[in-house]
């Protein structure tokens, strides 16, 4: 009698269904699970005039893609905004003219440079803190989640689930999280209007995205919890919660319960 051999590690990971990780495992993996495993340190250059000046994590990032994304879409937007990226110093002063180029990038939604703009856009929040914010709410969130949204045309043609590009959308959103939560803690009631707009209520996503919803609900809903478990004193949260409540719609309301 033979015995029936195993599957490989290699063919069990090929044919493992998508499995939703909480936000409490996506943070506590975070530092292991990056793209790549990149790590991208903060350094600094001394130049002739003794002036010091600072390597940005998104100028590290744009050098890391050139080796690895041969793309001629990346190749165009690499040497578009690698002269604008040299230092820090650059990508702060030259922020207007590169998040218009990253953007215009996402919204064409090219599948051979998604993975590598999440990443770009993460790198840039590191280095633009709450400068960075003020477009995460403008526009930069919307893009993000219609990546999701428009792929599911995609889904409808092959009756699958896009699980490589909801694990990416999910952890530019997760590291996004990470770096931002402070300035997020303090906006937190607009902030919850945009996650409503776009994540909770069923004229965002409940008609487009049927089949990852659940994913996408729970993962707005845990990580309203963990910033509301950051709160000092969450009662006016809580009363503004109360006071819109006649403005929610079912699914926002079980995503709240969530």
């Amino acid at each position: 009698m033979t015995k029936k051999p195993k599957n490989s590690k290699k063919d069990g990971q090929e044919h493992r269904p998508f499995r939703y990780q909480t936000l409490h495992e996506r943070l506590n993996n975070i530092n292991i699970n990056v793209v790549h495993r990149i790590r991208y340190h903060d350094t600094v250059n001394i130049v002739d005039n003794q002036d010091l000046i600072r390597t940005s994590y998104f100028y590290q990032s744009l050098e890391h893609w050139s080796t690895l994304n041969f793309s001629e879409v990346y190749t165009k937007l690499h040497n578009q905004l690698r002269p604008l990226a040299n230092s820090l110093e650059q990508v702060v002063y030259n922020r207007e003219k590169i998040l218009p180029l990253l953007r215009q990038s996402l919204i064409e939604q090219n599948p051979l440079i998604i993975e590598t703009l999440l990443d770009l856009i993460v790198q840039l929040a590191r280095d633009l803190q709450s400068d960075f914010y003020i477009y995460y709410k403008q526009y930069l969130f919307a893009d993000i989640i219609n990546l999701l949204i428009n792929s599911k045309k995609i889904q409808q043609q092959q009756h699958e689930i896009n699980t490589q590009l909801l694990e990416q959308v999910f952890q530019c959103l997760t590291y996004l999280f990470k770096h931002l939560w402070r300035i997020m803690l303090k906006d937190l009631a607009d902030l919850y209007e945009l996650y409503s707009k776009y994540l909770f209520s069923s004229s965002s996503l409940t008609n487009t995205l049927t089949t990852n919803y659940e994913y996408i609900r729970s993962f707005a809903a845990e990580s309203f919890a963990y910033l509301l478990r950051k709160i000092e004193n969450y009662q006016s949260f809580i009363d503004y919660l109360f006071d819109r409540k006649q403005q929610c719609d079912e699914n926002e309301l079980e995503s709240l319960a969530l």
